[in-house]
């Protein structure tokens, strides 16, 4: 423990990560590293490496596209993975929630690195370049409400059990290892848990699927392998975790909420290849309502709740959400 009383974010990891890996088969498709020696004085942990040629998710959709064969299994793996998470931790007592509780730090960086830094972001109050020529120029009132609702969604990140979380669910964070000819999955592997707390599922989903839409928008190369893994996911999710509306909408909030905040450092760090710039989730400077550019992402987030029927009314709620321009800024 710390002088301030909390405890490094490298024992929740270690905890997450044996703690997950027990409820899942042996053979699993997408699993996480078997953790062999954990020093929690040097903060010293030996797990299991990855394999000989293993590369990230992202890496290998910008460097090597899978077939749509792999692509489809991979996203199925990862969808039934995160289903299966969400689902164990749905209950407090089996997950360990009062001991995640303990991860502050954790519910901290997940609240203000996005939902912190959405108004910031919106009124140029970062002074990032990419976003002040012209400026944005957002009415006032969307400006309140999208504030009350980034207000709403960290008090729920510091205070939800719904599930337990893995907190940082995206490409870079999974570690993939093929066949010597790439043409079959042999394993995925789930890393770096550090901010695995109780809180919201939608915003695993929500960030798994923004980062992957960033990663076909900046390099077109790979917009087969990834709707096909975004299309598998969405489908496995859905069957192995039963998704009501309300998580499905969270999802959907958040996809819109993390291209906005995240996309902004991209244009100075280049994180992602493919030279389109910093202004891709502010959709040329203008906030959008064109129907037709909500249709892709609305698409697959409704498809996580068709198994339990969506109200007639349902679309039209979303279309009138506070962060709907948001979450239509990206197709």
């Amino acid at each position: 423990m710390w002088a301030d009383g909390q405890y490094p974010t490298q024992n929740f990891e270690v905890i997450a990560m044996k703690s997950v890996r027990a409820i899942l088969p042996a053979d699993a498709v997408v699993t996480v590293p078997t953790i062999h020696y954990f020093d929690d004085v040097a903060h010293v942990v030996i797990m299991d490496d990855c394999g000989v040629g293993a590369v990230t998710l992202k890496q290998l959709m910008l460097e090597n596209p899978p077939p749509v064969s792999v692509a489809k299994a991979l996203g199925a793996g990862l969808g039934e993975f995160l289903g299966r998470l969400h689902v164990w931790g749905r209950d407090p007592q089996t997950s360990n929630h009062a001991s995640f509780d303990q991860n502050q730090q954790g519910r901290t960086i997940s609240g203000y690195i996005i939902y912190g830094r959405l108004v910031s972001t919106l009124t140029d109050k970062d002074n990032i370049p990419a976003l002040s020529d012209p400026p944005l120029d957002i009415a006032q009132s969307k400006l309140d409400t999208i504030s009350a609702l980034s207000s709403e969604k960290i008090h729920a990140i510091n205070t939800s059990h719904q599930t337990l979380t893995m907190g940082d669910f995206w490409p870079g964070n999974i570690m993939v290892s093929l066949n010597p000819a790439g043409d079959s999955l042999e394993r995925a592997y789930v890393l770096d848990w550090e901010v695995s707390k109780p809180g919201v599922a939608g915003l695993d989903i929500g960030q798994f699927c923004a980062e992957i839409l960033l990663l076909r928008r900046f390099s077109p190369a790979c917009d087969t392998s990834v709707t096909t893994v975004l299309d598998a996911f969405l489908k496995t999710y859905r069957d192995a975790a039963a998704v009501d509306v309300d998580v499905a909408k969270d999802a959907m909030v958040h996809v819109g909420a993390h291209l906005v905040a995240w996309t902004r450092a991209l244009g100075e760090q280049r994180a992602y290849e493919g030279g389109r710039g910093g202004r891709c989730g502010v959709s040329g400077g203008r906030l959008r309502s064109d129907a037709g550019m909500a249709s892709g992402i609305s698409r697959r987030m409704f498809s996580l709740t068709w198994a339990v029927h969506i109200p007639s009314g349902i679309c039209t709620i979303l279309d009138d959400h506070p962060l709907h321009a948001i979450v239509i800024f990206m197709v």
